[in-house]
């Protein structure tokens, strides 16, 4: 049991009243997870400190739907509904979209053949587990009570010696979780009480009924997209003490200066009015009004609205589970270059002719563990890298994939860039974005900002800073930079004007149109979408008189085109985010 005396006392960063009188840490809380800020998590666990300054609500779309919740509540029922279709609506609510019922009737369907397997492994050595309300595990004093939760599915045998809890995940239950999370979560448990229901109010403590100790406790992932199941935990009463006898240690870590980490999350924070590292700029992406709901936007969701305005609405407003797909020729070229080029300028210095021999490896792709053919399908682009090289300049520096992060409170948009590299030259801000292409386009420097609106955002935060944001284009046959004085008002004006080009209409939008066809092809929520067609999959397609080659990512057109188009024509050969973030 933990200590309350021993609890490290935490202090807001911020002005807030209130006292440490009620802390409620769940397992979720406890997983260490690379851009998920700390402090957010801490302050959201001391239930009764308060900040001074209002919250600022996020606005959030109303057809945003947990579908998770839907699984955990009709596995928590003694007997599955007769109408599963009518339970996962009514539990969705009226809002709740039609691709968001199917992805959450699918999980439901994947669910419950989890737990038809599990009931008959169970069944076959004479265990029969039935839903039970939660567990908590409870410390309190006569001023503090902290709660240890953890968000699944509990169970229990007849005789309650048995207890097991079901986690969620999207895909491959048989990943092992987060130590901290399942240590967490096996001490509810083994350590915990049985819950008389939720709390009626998120900040009354929860009510918990008098329990004997389990003799084994099971914690089981399902996987709710996939179908998977695996067995993360299953011990008795003395193994599982021995796992969790490091539980103090996990709690005091994670009340213990907890660190901040400003992204994209931090537009579901409701401290960020009070938060002193996100970088507040009303007005900075030049947005005429704040828009309906509150926003995070990035470089990768604006290239999935370019791509399908539909798409970006499935998978970064609704948040449905997205599919895997295998990486085209131009997305692996890509990464291979950039991560040669990262790993080069770890040693600040320039990159030369040396460092690619024409047979072999050579040390860079080697100390990177490549294979031959993976060196190969970039050499061109790299070899172009040497004549551009930002170190061939002296006295320059450079660190690599750096976060930024802005929150515009006048649109109330969170928007996030990772620059390629920043550093100094001449003791003065530098910022490079590197792009590989098949060609190289010629372009005016406003039409540039407009292709690579990554490169408008790095002016904007560099303006006020000084110094110079560089756009290196890498094409097989040469390499070309172009420098952005951030001093220059005319240079931070057209970025300024860029950004709000770029981001007027996503920010607006409320219909979310669909734009079926080559976009259908390896989108990552075309599981889900009402709107899909079947395209053929097509090496070359035409996007307003351009054609694309999908797979290399050359884009050829013979006359002059608009911007726009060609925007568009490119954001069907950038990365496709792929990556789920399940909070439990």
């Amino acid at each position: 049991m933990i200590n309350l005396t021993e609890l490290p006392q935490w202090q807001p960063p911020w002005s807030a009243s209130g006292a440490n009188s009620l802390i409620r840490i769940s397992s979720s809380a406890l997983k260490k997870v690379p851009g998920n800020c700390e402090v957010e998590k801490v302050a959201k666990a001391h239930i009764d400190i308060k900040q001074e300054l209002k919250d600022w609500s996020t606005r959030k779309d109303t057809r945003a739907v947990f579908l998770l919740g839907a699984v955990q509540k009709i596995l928590a029922l003694p007997r599955t509904p007769a109408n599963i279709d009518e339970f996962v609506r009514k539990e969705l609510g009226v809002s709740a979209t039609e691709p968001s019922i199917r992805a959450a009737k699918s999980m439901v369907s994947r669910a419950l053949d989890a737990v038809e397997e599990f009931a008959a492994e169970d069944l076959a050595v004479d265990l029969v587990l039935r839903p039970t309300t939660d567990f908590v595990c409870v410390a309190a004093s006569d001023t503090q009570r902290l709660e240890l939760t953890s968000w699944g599915v509990y169970y229990q045998n007849e005789d309650k010696s048995f207890r097991e809890l079901r986690l969620f995940c999207y895909k491959n239950a048989d990943l092992t979780r987060d130590r901290n999370q399942l240590v967490a979560a096996v001490n509810v448990l083994l350590n915990g009480a049985i819950t008389d229901g939720s709390p009626a109010i998120w900040t009354e403590p929860y009510q918990t009924l008098p329990t004997n100790p389990p003799q084994r406790v099971r914690v089981r992932q399902i996987g709710c997209v996939d179908g998977s199941a695996a067995t993360l935990f299953d011990g008795d009463a003395a193994s599982a003490a021995a796992f969790v006898g490091g539980i103090t240690s996990v709690v005091h870590e994670f009340l213990v200066d907890p660190h901040f980490v400003p992204g994209n999350s931090c537009v579901e924070c409701r401290f960020r009015v009070s938060c002193p590292e996100i970088v507040k700029s009303p007005g900075f992406l030049g947005l005429p009004t704040s828009g309906k709901i509150s926003k995070s936007l990035s470089k990768t969701m604006l290239n999935s609205y370019q791509r399908c305005n539909y798409q970006y609405f499935l998978a970064s407003v609704l948040k449905l589970p997205k599919s895997e797909f295998e990486s085209t020729q131009a997305l692996v070229r890509g990464q291979a270059v950039h991560e040669w080029i990262m790993k080069a300028h770890e040693r600040q210095i320039p990159c030369s002719i040396a460092d690619l021999p024409e047979s072999g490896l050579g040390e860079i792709a080697s100390s990177l563990g490549w294979a031959q053919e993976y060196l190969d399908q970039a050499r061109s682009w790299i070899s172009s890298h040497f004549q551009v090289c930002p170190l061939q300049t002296p006295n320059t520096k450079l660190r690599s994939e750096e976060s930024r992060t802005i929150w515009d409170s006048d649109a109330d948009v969170v928007i996030t860039t990772r620059a390629d590299e920043v550093g100094v030259r001449n003791e003065k801000p530098l910022w490079r974005e590197i792009k590989t292409s098949s060609t190289l386009q010629q372009l005016t420097e406003a039409e540039y900002l407009l292709l690579y609106p990554q490169v408008a955002f790095a002016i904007g935060i560099q303006a006020d800073s000084g110094g110079t944001v560089e756009l290196e284009i890498l094409t097989p046959e040469s390499g070309k930079v172009l420098s952005f004085d951030t001093t220059d008002p005319r240079i931070v004006l057209a970025a300024r004007k860029a950004m709000a080009i770029s981001f007027d209409a996503i920010h607006h939008d409320e219909e979310f149109l669909a734009s079926p066809g080559m976009a259908c092809i390896n989108c990552p929520v075309s599981s889900w979408c009402d709107k899909r067609v079947e395209s053929a999959n097509s090496k070359e397609v035409i996007v307003e008189g351009l054609t694309v080659d999908v797979v290399t990512g050359e884009i050829i057109n013979d006359q002059p085109v608009a911007i726009d188009a060609l925007a568009r024509a490119l954001a069907l050969v950038e990365p496709v985010d792929q990556t789920d973030d399940v909070p439990f």
